[in-house]
């Protein structure tokens, strides 16, 4: 009996140790789907976000990433970022209020997470999800917008944005902007 427990145990070790490897590789194709699924759903790229995060936990090497967090110089920006707000909390007016907006600024974090996630051979499929996503919903912002097609799930023919609220939206098409500039410049070289 105890044979048999040892030897199931050391089995399902051998397959986690086996999932464990294949980890980047999926937390990489989920950066490609939350790319494509954030403009379109925030909650389902929140779930999407959920699954990266679980999985780069049960990935474990954190002294491997925080390497990573630390030689990437960008990670100090996000940061600052967010202690800015931690540490505005210290003359906050009202903490509560304050809390609930550094509740909302984790989101800022993400990033280093993602930093030690991305595959360099995956950098054209991240921005090309993203990309398509937003193409998708600027076509159909702009159908509802001529009155080509009626207006769904929040859209309206004023603020014709389906997916996300327009203050969310605009941020996400400069970066698609941005992205277009730049795939366009490095096509060029």
């Amino acid at each position: 009996m105890e044979k048999s427990i040892r030897g199931m145990l050391q089995v399902t070790i051998h397959h986690f140790s086996s999932f464990q490897t294949k980890i980047p590789t999926i937390n990489s194709y989920l950066l490609i789907l939350l790319g494509f699924t954030f403009p379109l759903s925030v909650s389902i790229g929140t779930a999407v976000i959920g699954c990266i995060m679980l999985l780069w936990l049960v990935e474990g090497k954190f002294k491997e990433k925080f390497t990573i967090i630390q030689h990437n110089k960008i990670t100090y920006a996000f940061l600052a970022f967010f202690m800015i707000h931690l540490i505005g909390l210290l003359w906050s007016e009202d903490l509560k209020w304050g809390l609930h907006i550094v509740s909302k600024e984790w989101r800022m974090l993400l990033p280093l997470i993602f930093i030690t996630i991305v595959k360099k051979e995956h950098i054209s499929y991240y921005i090309l999800a993203f990309l398509f996503a937003m193409s998708l919903s600027e076509v159909l912002s702009y159908l509802i917008w001529f009155g080509i097609i009626p207006p769904f799930q929040s859209a309206t023919t004023l603020n014709p944005t389906p997916f996300i609220s327009h203050i969310s939206y605009n941020p996400f098409l400069a970066f698609s902007i941005f992205f277009v500039n730049l795939l366009y410049i490095f096509r060029q070289k």
